[in-house]
């Protein structure tokens, strides 16, 4: 399970916690759930690099704004990925992302038509649901309110998952 600097515990699976404890990182600000290193190693190595030495897997899957750095984003089995920015020069631009962090960028950017790619290696069902939930609920709310709401929206859609799973979901009072 992740947990990170502590903000965000559950946010991500022990796949995302390696990765934090590979590197400094530091939050992006007003982008709650996502980090960036000034790590000078880890900004000369490609996303596949990064990962292999760590030897992690993700889902992936790249997109080329007209004009613009080169994405490729990465989520990993339990939740939250890597998304990269490959600048000129073999530059990468590294942010690791709690599953709520890659969920708002992945709407920011409107990849939402590659959620199945990257969903694709999940084992839980639950992690599953709250991802395509949350995907389905943040275009209808503000920058402001997803910063402010899609880390305990993904929680509670994940948990309310698990509980259907189980059969417990008549349980829930409102």
């Amino acid at each position: 399970m992740f947990y990170g600097d502590g903000k965000y515990p559950g946010d991500g699976g022990a796949v995302l916690e390696k990765l934090w404890r590979s590197h400094r990182w530091k939050e992006l600000r007003n982008c709650p759930g996502r980090y960036t290193t000034s790590d000078s190693e880890a900004r000369g190595k490609a996303p596949a690099r990064l990962l292999g030495d760590l030897k992690i897997l993700s889902a992936t899957v790249e997109f080329a704004p007209e004009g613009k750095d080169r994405i490729l984003v990465g989520r990993f089995s339990g939740g939250g990925g890597l998304l990269t920015y490959c600048k000129d020069g073999g530059v990468y631009v590294h942010t690791l992302n709690t599953e709520s962090g890659l969920i708002r960028k992945i709407d920011a950017l409107q990849l939402s038509s590659y959620a199945a790619t990257l969903l694709a290696a999940e084992p839980m069902a639950a992690n599953v649901a709250a991802f395509v939930g949350c995907l389905a609920v943040l275009p209808y709310l503000t920058d402001a309110e997803k910063n402010a709401s899609a880390y305990a929206l993904n929680q509670v859609l994940r948990d309310a998952a698990k509980w259907w799973q189980e059969g417990n979901l008549r349980e829930l009072d409102p």
